[in-house]
């Protein structure tokens, strides 16, 4: 980048200026008045970063949706929707161990959240959801895998989640920051959605 040193510096109405810059006399370095455009794996990263914790409400909707036909007697239907579900839960899989990976501390600041935390909870109804459309199936097994999964982070969410944020002192009120993501809870725990449905 060139420098300074050595060049002629103009004077305009009383401020020195150089000829390699529109700003006032400077040392060293002209400014660059180039912006580098962030790379493709750079913005992939920020939006890594800024995946909210809320995003497994996509496969819940869509295995319910999938349950929902089924008892309609569209079977056809319903095992469409059941591996939609499946396949959009393997990427979401995939994106959160990755983003625990590369942004643990974002992943800690939204747990402790009292907008984003109970968001989580969307992880126990997906896999509750889908066990239930996989039994229906027939792969009992990975129906139980998953009642496995969502059961463990049921207990491990329901009970450590909510005193966490209640304990949260960041300045700001607790119960003004509530909103409706706080009923997920209960979506999660209750018939037909939660660790239970599966055993049903």
């Amino acid at each position: 980048m060139p420098s300074c040193t050595g060049c002629k510096v103009w004077r305009v109405q009383g401020i020195s200026r150089c000829p390699r810059s529109p700003y006032p006399s400077h040392s060293g370095a002209a400014p660059s008045s180039t912006t580098t455009a962030p790379t493709l794996a750079a913005r992939a990263d920020q939006s890594l970063a800024g995946l909210a914790p809320g995003y497994f409400a996509r496969v819940m909707v869509t295995g319910i949706v999938s349950v929902g036909v089924r008892t309609a007697g569209a079977d056809g239907a319903a095992l469409v929707m059941l591996v939609l579900g499946v396949l959009i839960a393997a990427v979401l899989a995939v994106l959160y161990i990755a983003r625990w990976i590369r942004h643990r501390d974002r992943m800690r600041r939204d747990a402790k959240s009292p907008e984003s935390a109970f968001g989580y909870f969307t992880v126990v109804a997906a896999c509750s959801v889908l066990a239930v459309g996989l039994q229906a199936e027939g792969f009992g097994t990975v129906s139980v895998v998953l009642l496995g999964i969502g059961a463990a982070i049921w207990i491990g969410l329901g009970y450590g989640l909510p005193w966490q944020v209640l304990m949260t002192r960041d300045g700001e009120p607790i119960l003004a920051r509530s909103n409706g993501s706080w009923f997920v809870r209960s979506v999660a725990s209750g018939p037909g959605r939660g660790p239970a449905a599966v055993l049903g």
